[in-house]
Order: C-alpha cells, then structure tokens, then sequence
C-alpha cells in the first residue's frame, strides 16, 4: 500500500474508521477530526496532527492597543481547540478514489457580540526534511489581502530556511495562493490545492525547530484589529475547501 505522509496518514486513520464505505466522511460537532494539539504563546501548534486556528501574530500596534485582551475569545478557542458559543462548524474530510483526502470546512460566526476575528485557518505539521516550498499566489515577498507590496500573482518557491530567519518569524505570509506544496530535496512531499477559492498560507517553526514546522491554511486574515471597530451587523461565513495529496 503506497506509502502516505504525515497528514495524509492521520486522514487515513479517519478513513478507516468507516470500512466498507467507498467514500468516508467525518464531521465534526466544534471538535478536531484528530488528536487535539498543545498550543505556544503565540498560539501556534506545537504537537499532534491538524488543528483549527482563529489567532495570529499581532503588530506592533495591536500589541500596545488591546487586542490581545479584546480578541481573548479567539485566543482561548485556538488553545482550547473548543468552537466558541455563537459559532457552527462543520467539517468534512472525504478520501477520493483517487487517493486524494478532499477537506471542507466551512464555519460561521452567528453572534453578532463576539469580537474581531483575526483567522479563519487549519494548521497541520511538516517533518524538517521538508526543505522548499513552491506556491502558485501572490509573490515573491510578504503580502497580505489587505496589503499586497506590489506582488504579482505567480508561480514562487523558497527555501525552509527563511523560517528559521529571525527576520521572517511568520515566513511573512502569501495570499490569493491556488496552491502550494512543501517538498524534500528530491521532491517528494505534500500538495495543497484549493477548490472553492484561493487561500493564504505561512510556515512556522514548531516548538522545537529540529523537529519540522506548521504549515498554516488560511480561509481569512484579518488587517488591523483596534478596539472600537463597529461590531458586525450579520452573520458572518467563512469556506476552506483543500485538496491534499502526495506529490
């Protein structure tokens, strides 16, 4: 049986609870699919396999302007790996007969009381040897939907290396991505296609820079986050729709 890295064997493991089913599908009731993940400081995971994140990294004017206390509830939801009240998630993963692991998550924020959301986005775990990166999105540099730097929309690739960078602590970030795949030096690895809209993505050392780095899928990013923005009026909903596969 073809071999299937990490993720992929996680999402496997799912599959196989559902023998005899041609096509398997999970969901969820605001829990993780799979084992629930330790989260750092800065509300990164730094064990297990896939989790839900709804935090980022703040700027430097957030630091001094209270969002860390405003947006708490995202924070703790991130930590806790818990849907917070006034929320819905549901979650589908589905093995494809062409071995391909097709992920759809699509989450709304009901209440119209809960604060900013900063991210919408899973994360999962890349072992070290994991090397390079190429993506199909905005590029080459650090961009963000609400801030793009004049990128161009392009086939890019990296080395890993820039993770461990002090100066690039989140890889930046890359937006309006129809793909991406993190690949050994001979070129095996994980491909990340989108279905239903472009994602954005970054890559983070864990805990423990020997052991590899987060990969992070994002459906939303927020810009700026201040107190005092004018609360929502609507639900808001959010689709992260993902192809994964072995390349």
């Amino acid at each position: 049986m073809k071999r299937v890295i990490f993720v992929l064997a996680a999402l496997s493991a799912v599959v196989a609870e559902s023998a005899g089913l041609e096509s398997a599908v999970r969901k969820d009731d605001g829990e993780p699919p799979f084992r629930p993940l330790e989260i750092d400081a800065e509300g990164v995971p730094v064990e297990g396999l896939f989790t839900y994140n709804f935090w980022r990294l703040q700027t430097s004017a957030e630091k001094t302007n209270g969002m860390h206390r405003l947006c708490k509830i995202w924070r703790d939801a991130t930590s806790c790996q818990a849907i917070p009240d006034g929320c819905k998630s549901e979650l589908e993963v589905t093995e494809l007969k062409d071995g391909r692991f097709l992920v759809d998550w699509v989450f709304t924020v009901v209440s119209t009381n809960l604060p900013p959301l900063p991210r919408v986005g899973i994360a999962f775990p890349v072992k070290r040897t994991f090397t390079n990166v190429r993506w199909h999105g905005r590029g080459p540099w650090e961009n963000y939907p609400s801030q793009r730097n004049d990128t161009k929309l392009g086939v890019y690739a990296a080395n890993m290396s820039l993770v461990s960078d002090a100066s690039h602590p989140d890889f930046g970030y890359r937006s309006a991505c129809r793909w991406v795949e993190v690949v050994e030096p001979m070129g095996r690895g994980m491909r990340i296609d989108a279905v239903n809209a472009p994602f954005g993505f970054s890559i983070r050392p864990s805990a423990n820079k020997a052991e590899g780095y987060f990969v992070h899928i994002d459906a939303y990013i927020s810009g700026a986050i201040a107190p005092g923005q004018p609360p929502r009026k609507r639900p808001e909903t959010y689709r992260l729709s993902l192809l994964m596969s072995e390349i």
